[in-house]
């Protein structure tokens, strides 16, 4: 999932905010070990946190296991 300050995103498809539990429902429907409920929230920085929050409940609600994707720079020098 990916999410902005105006919208979120399932598997790459924008979806709209009460389309969005339906939809991650359907994704999660019939899954039943826990490492396949996992859901990847990646956030740009912008977003507000209780937008965040909103999305990250809503997930758990509809059963899905929250793993936040976080990006780390990492400079590499080659001699």
């Amino acid at each position: 999932m990916l999410l902005t300050r105006g919208s979120v995103a399932l598997n790459g498809d924008v979806v709209r905010p009460r389309e969005f539990v339906p939809r991650l429902k359907a994704l999660l429907e019939g899954k039943v070990r826990p490492e396949d409920k996992v859901v990847v929230v990646k956030s740009k920085p912008e977003v507000p946190y209780r937008h965040w929050i909103t999305y990250t409940t809503l997930i758990e609600e509809a059963g899905g296991i929250i793993t936040v994707l976080r990006e780390e720079e990492q400079e590499v020098r080659v001699p």
